[in-house]
């Protein structure tokens, strides 16, 4: 996914309120079971809570300072394969 694509998704996903955000992550769930790539939610009570709190930890250097959307954008593109 290129860069500003992702932007623009993860833009919109966080202008949705926690009930909209709780249906996203169900329907990505379930399309990722469907291409047999499921993740084990299964220990997870609060899914909502639990994705917040990796964005968080995702969003800050081992420091504590926070990232820029530049630096974090760089280190999700340097994940793809």
């Amino acid at each position: 996914m290129a860069v500003n694509e992702y932007r623009r998704v993860l833009e919109d996903a966080n202008r949705l309120g926690e009930r909209e955000r709780a249906r996203l992550i169900r329907e990505l769930a379930a399309r990722l079971v469907k291409s047999r790539k499921r993740p084990d939610l299964s220990k997870v009570e609060e899914a909502v809570a639990y994705v917040e709190g990796m964005r968080l930890a995702e969003s800050r250097h081992s420091s504590g300072r926070l990232k820029t959307p530049e630096e974090f954008l760089a280190e999700l593109n340097s994940w793809e394969g």
